[in-house]
């Protein structure tokens, strides 16, 4: 895993400290190289954002509730316009705002739950969502489907999978829509699914197989799944209520 850099957004003090502390345990504790960046001047942190470059790997713990002018939603939506992949993981005492934050385009990558009574959970849920983040850049890179396609063989990153659909017209035939182009394959979507076990592609509906980290909004009332590259996806309300669960679960 290639260094990486950590962000926290907390204005609360002592829960500000007690995060970085966990933060700096896990970190050495699991090997990981990193550069610690952790905010005092929210306002400041916010406008340079605007030229800051943000990499695949970054982490940031932002704060939902922060004493500010901007939220940690707020934030979070800023860092997603610029990086779809980055990790975003709010800081929260509970998940309520799960639906909003997936209808403002910014599907975070988890949550750090604050109990008062018990902080020492802080530290335990970091460790496993740095645990997490091991296994998902070892295989960042590596991690294939490989379809034969007619006299061809097709090695496709999963990385770059925006969705999968079955052919209209045709169960035997599959859709794989990717970053920048499509492919038709002779594979049942129920094969392809097979290929599938991260918690990022969702694999419990009939004739798709999504990438919800792909998603920037959901519009129920018009059937429409909106995701990153522009590709749009045309639902029954049955199929958005299924990934809304999913998702905000």
């Amino acid at each position: 895993m290639s260094k990486v850099n950590i962000y926290l957004v907390e204005d609360n003090f002592l829960h500000r400290e007690f995060i970085e502390q966990s933060v700096i345990t896990s970190a050495e504790k699991l090997n990981i190289r990193y550069r610690m960046h952790t905010t005092f001047d929210i306002y400041n942190f916010v406008n340079q954002m605007d030229t800051h470059v943000i990499m695949d790997n970054d982490i940031y713990f932002l704060d939902i509730d922060l004493n500010e002018a901007l939220s940690g939603i707020d934030i979070a939506e800023k860092i997603r316009k610029k990086n779809h992949q980055c990790y975003i993981y709010f800081i929260t005492f509970h998940q309520d705002k799960s639906l909003e934050i997936v209808n403002r385009h910014i599907l975070p990558s988890g949550y750090l739950i604050k109990d008062p009574d018990n902080l020492d959970s802080i530290a335990e849920q970091i460790q496993l969502i740095f645990e997490k983040i091991q296994q998902i850049e070892k295989h960042a890179f590596t991690d294939n489907i490989i379809l034969k396609n007619g006299s061809e063989q097709l090695f496709l990153p999963k990385k770059d999978i925006i969705f999968i659909q079955t052919l209209a017209g045709s169960k035997n035939y599959s859709l794989i829509h990717l970053k920048n182009h499509t492919h038709s394959v002779r594979y049942q979507i129920s094969a392809l699914k097979l290929l599938f076990d991260e918690n990022n592609f969702y694999t419990n509906l009939k004739s798709f197989i999504i990438n919800t980290d792909e998603i920037t909004s959901i519009d129920r009332k018009l059937g429409i799944i909106h995701f990153n590259y522009g590709y749009e996806l045309y639902a029954s309300k049955k199929i958005i209520n299924k990934l809304l669960n999913h998702l905000t679960g």
